[in-house]
């Protein structure tokens, strides 16, 4: 995708599969997806109602939890 419309909420995995319904239901193709990234709560809407962008749904920065494990090591 080129670009991401990014919206705060309390259970982004919940609100990322109602919102892919209510988009099926209004006739466009939209499925969410989740786990993408790893411990982070954070869901995204793939669909065509949005021309070469995504939905992402995520929780407040402050209640995000703590920070994931790195995915590859990091050296200087």
């Amino acid at each position: 995708p080129a670009a991401a419309l990014g919206f705060v909420v309390d259970d982004p995995d919940a609100t990322a599969r109602r919102v892919a319904g209510q988009l099926k239901d209004r006739g466009f193709q939209a499925a969410s997806i989740h786990g993408a990234e790893p411990g982070l709560p954070i869901a995204f809407v793939r669909t065509d109602a949005l021309s070469g962008s995504v939905l992402v749904f995520r929780k407040h920065v402050l209640r995000m939890g703590k920070k994931p494990d790195a995915w590859t090591p990091r050296t200087l």
